[in-house]
């Protein structure tokens, strides 16, 4: 198991360390908003880890005792997690918003069928980064060339749609 913690330490490392160079180059201008995106993304990296970890030692069902639903989620994560990852550096607002509702999920799943044991406390943890993250990565990230907010005077689409 020592050569797992290993491994997951050494890939966090590497994939905060690329996407540093990442942001440094291309991404947000906000200290803040930067610092929450390479947290959001470590945590990303471990839980991708602790999912392949489950994969290798125990195949597609890693808990058969427990509904089958639950593992292919849980399974699935070997994937979305990394997509989700790759979406915080090259959609910062799409991303956050995709991991907040990853960990609303995920956090609904374990609590329903874990409980709460310590690493679903660390999950809850992370969640809450998430949500912290929302707030800060949506109002320091602008939004990309093109995309505007909607005015404020501009009357809500099921108006205009009203009026046709």
């Amino acid at each position: 198991m020592s050569w797992f913690v290993a491994a997951t330490s050494l890939a966090v490392g590497l994939a905060v360390l690329a996407s540093a160079v990442v942001f440094r180059a291309r991404g947000p201008e906000s200290s803040a908003a930067r610092l929450v995106l390479l947290l959001l993304i470590a945590g990303l990296v471990v839980g991708t880890a602790s999912h392949v970890e489950n994969l290798a030692r125990s195949g597609l069902v890693a808990r058969p005792e427990l509904p089958l639903g639950c593992n292919v989620f849980w399974s699935a994560l070997v994937i979305i997690d990394p997509v989700a990852a790759l979406a915080l550096l090259l959609k910062p607002r799409a991303g956050v918003v995709l991991v907040a509702g990853i960990m609303a999920v995920d956090l609904a799943v374990n609590l329903a069928v874990l409980g709460i044991t310590p690493p679903i406390a660390a999950q809850m943890a992370y969640g809450v980064l998430a949500l912290v993250s929302l707030r800060i990565v949506l109002t320091k990230v602008p939004r990309p060339p093109g995309k505007r907010a909607p005015a404020a005077n501009s009357p809500p689409p099921a108006d205009i749609l009203r009026r046709s």
